[in-house]
């Protein structure tokens, strides 16, 4: 069921990575992704996109880690709890997006001999999990901090996977640069 989740997010972020390179997201729209400041300047660029597919894998496998942390501190019979605290609307597209991917996951198991129909079937589903995995990614980007900022499930995956695992402490900035670097390329992807 994980493996077609990630398969989903694969698919997602290749279509965004297409958009990009076939011009269908202009170039305004670009530099307004690319920039968390509201106001233009000299030094607005469009989005890149032109990486190495060593670091697309890199970055995807980012997002890949914080969907499954999302998944398995969700459940529940976990035993380590976390601060970190899914809205209804997270909770909604979360449990979506493991009903969808679990009956991807059996589609795929099936007898390849079924003919059309299952794969027609298999083509439906696949979209339909795409659009729930997408839509699970934009609600844990989109979690209002109010209070404790421990409460957002990505401010808990990034600090648990900035503590480095042989010192027991923090990651020093600079190994920790391209984890963070990562996760906002995939982010502007998912944007898009």
């Amino acid at each position: 069921m994980l493996l077609s989740i990630y398969n989903s997010l694969e698919r997602v972020v290749e279509d965004a990575y297409q958009s990009v390179c076939n011009d269908s997201i202009n170039v305004f729209d670009q530099v307004r992704i690319n920039s968390f400041l509201q106001r233009p300047s000299a030094t607005d660029r469009p989005l890149l996109v032109k990486l190495q597919k060593s670091t697309w894998r890199h970055y995807t496998r980012i997002w890949k880690a914080l969907l499954c942390f999302v998944y398995r501190t969700a459940q529940p019979d976990q035993k380590v709890l976390l601060r970190h605290q899914l809205t209804s609307r997270q909770t909604s597209n979360l449990y979506k997006v493991i009903a969808k991917g679990e009956e991807v996951a059996q589609l795929s198991s099936c007898d390849k001999t079924l003919g059309e129909k299952a794969t027609s079937a298999m083509e439906w589903s696949c979209d339909t999990l795409d659009m729930d995995c997408l839509e699970l990614c934009v609600s844990l980007l989109d979690h209002d901090l109010k209070g404790d900022l421990f409460e957002s499930a990505i401010v808990g995956f990034l600090a648990a996977i900035a503590i480095d695992p042989i010192k027991g402490i923090l990651k020093e900035a600079y190994h920790f640069t391209p984890t963070l670097s990562g996760f906002i390329k995939i982010a502007q992807m998912l944007v898009i």
